[in-house]
């Protein structure tokens, strides 16, 4: 006799340890998700290596989610200083005088598969070898031109993808607003101990300064690298990935002056790379190196580039083998600790906080869900491993102390595959919950100067198909590009004016 199935019991109560943007963000979508259920959020202790929560900008992924969490774009650019990325520009990747530029989406539909990252295949005769076709949003950072797509699925800019950078402090604030606003509760003392239940899952956290404990169902780790809950659970161990990525260090500069620039620069110097991120409140400037090879260097680096005052951060490469232990999930920094490129840590522990609310387990965890969980979560952070380990596959600067420490970094064989594909077929593989789409990943590789030969569909177009779509490319750049306002005009357009 067939039975129907009981819903699930819902959690009576959630509490985050971490009151960073992390944080606070995930109380957001777990009291969306659960009106009925007590959220809490509590602080926990500075952590300079928590990124995600200290560095303020993400991957396109995150629009979406604050889209789905009722946060919107404007009111990020109006009252968090909030501005745009369409591209990143590598510079000296491949060479001394090397610079490429990679950027978001799955670029024009029209262009088809066979043309996805391979403009160099379709040259008109007697292009340029080096002369890039750009794309559309390439040539709008390049002429400062830029507003959001309307909506209208017609327009030049509809296609076009974006990243967003805002000032930290002022998109906390944001957050914590609309978190008074859902009635989240916060408790303002830091964590001190825990206390388990019978099964060995945590029970309750125990507030410092005799300031009582807070009981919960579920619990979410949002501390940082520190991982204050995981690490007093005992089925928490960490895969290192010492071996695949070179730096352990890192020095986040003081914001600098003011930039409107609709890229970010990544630059390889001999001791390590530097990351400049443009923003209305001032440029970020994050500098990541070996230990091995001492800070003196990356500090002149940086006072060299317009910093100042740096905080140091070190590093402990890896992830998390089962990042949801228990009834405890650790998200972002707390379920991987890894060098800051390309706003990635704040993007992974968006893309985990989602795979959470796909996966939200009942006041009692089912542990098919929880292996569920696990497994995607361990394919994030391994294909985001090879994402990062892909910008040091082509380094060009032969004998300088960076190249050296590169030169003995150990390869996944998923890694080994991506590459081989790339440089022999021009195609990509698909990788599960991978963070970026095989087109960017393709187009980053090229701009890092990773070449790749023309892929068997654009080999077997003909010259005229060639022609057609190289015509296609530039004018769908052109199009953006005259469909667009100068960047600083938009943003003047949608800023309140000082006194109205």
């Amino acid at each position: 006799m067939n039975h129907a199935a009981q819903p699930r019991e819902l959690p009576h109560a959630i509490l985050v340890v971490g009151d960073g943007q992390v944080g606070i963000l995930t109380a957001i979508a777990l009291r969306q998700a659960l009106p009925t259920t007590t959220v809490t959020v509590i602080p926990s202790p500075a952590d300079h290596a928590a990124f995600a929560d200290r560095i303020g900008t993400a991957m396109p992924f995150t629009n979406r989610l604050h889209d789905r969490l009722g946060i919107s774009e404007m009111d990020l650019v109006q009252r968090a200083g909030a501005s745009h990325r369409l591209v990143t520009r590598y510079r000296g990747w491949a060479s001394e005088t090397h610079e490429g530029i990679s950027g978001y989406g799955s670029g024009n539909p029209a262009l088809g598969n066979a043309f996805t990252g391979h403009f160099e295949a379709v040259r008109s005769p007697g292009r340029a070898a080096e002369a890039r076709i750009l794309t559309p949003a390439a040539a709008l950072a390049a002429t400062g031109r830029f507003c959001p797509p309307d909506g209208d699925p017609n327009s030049p800019l509809a296609t076009i993808d974006y990243a967003l950078r805002w000032n930290v402090e002022a998109y906390r604030n944001l957050l914590i607003a609309k978190a008074m606003q859902l009635g989240i509760q916060y408790a303002p003392k830091l964590p001190a101990d825990v206390q388990y239940s019978a099964r060995g899952d945590i029970a309750a956290v125990i507030l410092d300064d005799h300031a009582g404990a807070i009981a919960a169902d579920l619990f979410i780790d949002c501390s940082g690298p520190m991982r204050w809950l995981m690490s007093r659970m005992a089925g928490a161990t960490l895969d290192s990935w010492r071996e695949n990525l070179p730096c352990d260090r890192v020095l986040i500069a003081a914001p600098g002056e003011p930039v409107l620039a609709l890229e970010d620069r990544m630059t390889l110097t001999p001791h390590g790379w530097l990351n400049e991120i443009g923003g209305r409140d001032g440029v970020q400037r994050i500098f990541a190196f070996p230990a091995s090879l001492g800070s003196a260097d990356a500090e002149a680096h940086l006072i060299g580039a317009g910093a100042s005052a740096a905080i140091a951060a070190a590093i402990h490469p890896g992830a998390l083998v089962r990042p949801f232990v228990g009834n405890v999930v650790a998200l972002g920094d707390a379920a991987a600790s890894f060098e800051p490129i390309g706003g990635t840590n704040l993007d992974l522990a968006h893309r985990q906080l989602s795979l959470l609310l796909e996966l939200l387990p009942g006041r009692n965890v089912e542990p098919r869900e929880r292996e569920e969980y696990n497994r995607r979560a361990e394919l994030m952070a391994s294909s985001l491993r090879d994402w990062l380990t892909s910008h040091y596959a082509a380094l060009g600067m032969p004998g300088t102390p960076f190249t050296a420490r590169v030169s003995q970094l150990t390869y996944s064989p998923s890694f080994n595959l991506l590459i081989d594909m790339h440089r022999r077929h021009g195609r990509m593989p698909f990788f599960e919950e991978a963070p970026v789409l095989p087109s960017e990943w393709s187009a980053m590789l090229l701009a890092l100067g990773i070449s790749s030969s023309p892929s068997a569909h654009a080999l077997a177009q003909s010259a005229e198909r060639n022609r057609s779509l190289t015509q296609q490319a530039e004018n769908a750049a052109r199009a953006a590009v005259d469909a667009a306002p100068p960047y600083g005009e938009w943003l003047e357009s949608v800023l309140p004016q000082p006194g109205v």
